[in-house]
């Protein structure tokens, strides 16, 4: 019998043990099927899409229309009948008995359950029939959903399901894979298909929706205007004596004309949070724009994204009883948050704990309504935040880091947890100087995420390349975070062999993990931090493991090149793809050509590269496959209108200018 039971979740209550295996089931045989898809006789829009995806899949897999009916179509609901019941429901019920409360169903909770003939799809009603039916398609029938255009649906003459027992609740109720392929409309299916549901995931109702929040971070100055300065520069921060004003964008032009040059501070400033005029008039608006946003659950009440505490006395001496920051962003949030309790019930005012305010205080707690999202943004990347680097792909081992930079955020975490109910996690999975070119973080991912949730998280950003589709095997990293934030106990490495196998081909598998390997170690022997705001890998990539990378990217071309002209229908663009993903690789050759270059010659070493009378050529044809795979952006501040005249300045480098414009 097939069960979902693993560390790190929430498990319903469990159907009585001891009970028989029950048979094998046939829901499709050479073209018929007696099988028949129940819904609810009221059934709601998800229960309605869960029927439609079930039957269109099947009958994808088959070749057999699968009939979908209301209960009060059939003549009775029992183990003897063929249905594949969607609930919860009447018919749900029925099957299920009365050990199984289907109103119990934590948040994004499913049921998948064979009862007898029948199989019942179920859980919490916002999104647990659909999410049970995606479980069932994938991990019953082989179905895979890689992104928005790209998918695998096995085709069987006979579609069998073995005996199964599903009750599974993520710990994590919001879970947001924050990249590119995941965004938006265009791609709220594979998102719902992934079973992530943040705000950048519009999935629409009928699919389940997503959180929707009322600002999102960095909100002060969207509720309190910058210009209000002139009126009220009371609410904002006292700095070395003297009200000051000062957005992170910078001094617009208009406050140089109206402020006074001593008042405006060019590194950016916060609010007055002991101010009881400001509080009162900052949770005014608040209320109002909730009120105008009734599908917003969640608030963010949360600092600029800029340093700049207010130093008044009030702010000041919350600051130094609470040895930190947070003592009056908490006392500020708090206040707000009580105003909210009493107008808003159901609505959760979010904060960060964010580089000045991400160390805890030392007695004040965040009230029930409130979540702190603590951010990781100081951290090294190649180590976990248990302070070891990640296991190994080829053989699991494990190389102890000789200094744990992690250790302060560690210990801020756990602190947190005393200090909050709600835990929020914001965390970086990227580059963000240098989206292109390799992040060696690939092997301590889940370590991350079982640790934030080993420490009492409920909900994890995960901050990705959400602005381009080509970069650092965005496609592959989107999909495996998505899959560790619904099941943290997941095997990181089978799931990335899992996509490289299905997205590219089986013999390329074993090519990239030993890449991905070559780069870790690399990063992990330099013993220098792998910070989210590297401009190129001069600080851990080294002329040996480039060599041995180039080597492997070589032989996954001509590998690719071979597959797809040995069976063009089954590896269809498989060549584009390769050549897709190798950018990265590229890129991190052309930052570093030079330098790779020199040492070459003088150790009398091999280098992998295009001799440099070649590189003309090398980098007009870089720019063309970036052109042709629509990269543009090659950093967060870094738009389409910088990034030809970035890959000029790149090329010159190496070339003198003389690459095609």
């Amino acid at each position: 019998m097939k069960t979902l039971n693993v560390i790190f979740v929430l498990l319903l209550a469990p159907f009585a043990a001891g009970a028989a295996a029950a048979e094998k089931l046939t829901l499709a045989d050479r073209g018929t099927t007696e099988y028949t898809i129940l819904v609810p006789e009221s059934a709601s829009p998800v229960q309605i899409s869960a029927a439609a995806e079930l039957a269109e899949t099947l009958q994808e897999i088959s070749g057999v229309p699968f009939p979908v009916k209301k209960e009060s179509e059939i003549a009775s609901v029992s183990p003897e009948e063929k249905l594949l019941v969607i609930g919860p429901g009447a018919a749900s019920k029925a099957l299920l008995g009365p050990e199984t409360d289907e109103d119990a169903v934590p948040y994004d909770g499913i049921i998948l359950k064979q009862a007898g003939k029948s199989i019942v799809f179920s859980g919490h009603r916002q999104r647990g029939p659909l999410y049970a039916v995606y479980t069932f398609l994938e991990d019953e029938l082989g179905c895979r959903w890689w992104t928005a255009a790209e998918s695998t649906i096995p085709k069987r003459e006979t579609v069998e399901a073995d005996d199964f027992d599903v009750q599974y609740a993520p710990k994590l109720i919001y879970r947001e894979s924050f990249y590119a392929g995941l965004m938006g409309e265009a791609n709220a299916k594979i998102a719902a298909h992934l079973k992530t549901n943040g705000a950048s995931e519009t999935i629409p109702p009928e699919l389940g929706g997503h959180h929707k929040y009322q600002y999102f971070v960095h909100s002060f100055y969207t509720v309190i205007k910058p210009e209000e300065f002139l009126d009220h520069p009371e609410w904002f921060s006292e700095i070395d004596g003297r009200r000051k004003i000062g957005g992170w964008w910078g001094i617009t032009k208009k406050m140089r004309e109206l402020v006074p040059a001593e008042s405006l501070d060019e590194h950016g400033t916060q609010l007055c949070l002991t101010n009881d005029e400001l509080c009162q008039t900052f949770l005014e608006r608040v209320r109002k724009d909730l009120d105008a946003n009734p599908e917003a659950t969640i608030v963010s009440i949360s600092q600029n994204d800029c340093r700049g505490p207010c130093q008044c006395k009030n702010c000041a001496k919350i600051a130094e009883e609470e040895g930190s920051e947070s003592g009056p962003l908490l006392y500020f949030v708090n206040k707000i948050a009580e105003g909210l309790a009493e107008s808003h019930p159901n609505v959760l005012v979010d904060t960060l704990a964010y580089q000045y305010t991400r160390k805890p205080p030392k007695t004040m707690k965040a009230r029930e309504n409130v979540i702190v999202r603590l951010c990781s943004i100081e951290c090294s990347f190649d180590q976990t935040l248990d302070g070891e680097f990640g296991p190994s792909f080829a053989d699991g081992n494990r190389r102890p880091a000789p200094d744990p930079e992690n250790r302060s955020f560690r210990d801020d975490m756990e602190k947190w947890n005393e200090h909050a109910d709600r835990i929020f996690i914001w965390d970086y999975v990227t580059n963000f100087s240098q989206y292109i070119i390799p992040f060696p973080n690939y092997r301590i991912l889940s370590d991350n995420v079982r640790f934030f949730v080993n420490h009492n998280t409920i909900g994890l950003f995960e901050q990705g390349n959400y602005q381009g589709a080509t970069g650092d095997f965005v496609q592959m990293r989107a999909w495996v975070m998505a899959k560790l934030l619904w099941n943290p106990g997941a095997n990181q490495k089978a799931l990335m062999e899992e996509f490289l196998s299905g997205y590219y081909a089986p013999e390329l598998t074993p090519l990239y993990m030993r890449y991905f390997d070559l780069l870790c170690d690399a990063s992990e022997k330099s013993d220098r931090e792998l910070g989210i705001f590297q401009s190129d890998t001069s600080s851990w990539l080294d002329l040996d493991t480039y060599n041995a990378c180039a080597e492997i990217m070589d032989r996954i071309d001509a590998k690719a090149a071979e597959l797809e002209t040995a069976d063009p229908e089954r590896n269809a663009g498989l060549l584009d793809k390769v050549r897709r993903e190798r950018l990265s690789f590229d890129m991190a050759l052309l930052l570093d050509y030079n330098r790779f270059a020199e040492q070459a010659q003088n150790e009398g070493k091999e280098f992998r590269a295009p001799a440099r009378d070649e590189m003309p050529a090398f980098c007009d044809e870089f720019r063309a496959r970036c052109k042709a795979v629509g990269l543009n952006r090659y950093s967060e501040g870094g738009g389409p209108d910088k990034f030809e005249q970035y890959l000029t300045d790149v090329f010159e480098k190496i070339v003198g200018g003389t690459a095609a414009e």
